[in-house]
């Protein structure tokens, strides 16, 4: 203890200050979904994040990731009750679903009425021929590794 500052008395006003300084500049920035220049010519995105000079920390990355996942899931939700509501032992197979849709576009995934109709009928080898088939290199480019780790995925829902 230092000046009779204990760790747990820091923590709260580290804490108090960071919630304060995240209002100040959340009034400075408004939402921006995507990135756009600012005044300066700077890149921002979100709460007037720096996306150029600034490097993205692992924890927002991940924290990113999961809301986007999320959000695929939001769009998907309805589909995927249907489905497990006929096919309860393919719950095993949304992992992969959720990470093709949020590769692909979670819209476009959710209004494949074939494909959600062959998994109804539980076809998963139709759904990974279907899956297979689609334009992969529309979201991987030309990257070979990228679109070999989009086929496993699918496999595995073929599984």
């Amino acid at each position: 203890m230092v000046n009779g500052l204990d760790d747990d008395s820091f923590a709260a006003a580290e804490g108090r200050a960071i919630e304060g300084a995240v209002h100040l500049l959340r009034a400075l920035h408004p939402m921006n979904p995507f990135p756009k220049k600012d005044e300066a010519g700077h890149l921002r995105h979100g709460f007037g994040r720096l996306i150029e000079r600034r490097p993205l920390s692992e924890k927002a990355a991940a924290a990113a990731l999961e809301a986007e996942v999320q959000s695929t899931s939001d769009v998907l939700r309805t589909r995927v009750f249907s489905l497990l509501a006929v096919r309860p032992e393919g719950e095993h197979k949304l992992k992969y679903l959720y990470a093709i849709g949020d590769l692909m576009d979670a819209e476009k995934l959710r209004d494949w009425d074939d494909l959600w109709a062959a998994m109804a009928r539980g076809d998963w080898d139709e759904v990974e021929i279907d899956l297979v088939q689609s334009h992969w290199g529309a979201f991987t480019g030309r990257d070979k590794d990228k679109v070999r780790s989009v086929i496993r995925l699918i496999r595995e829902i073929g599984r």
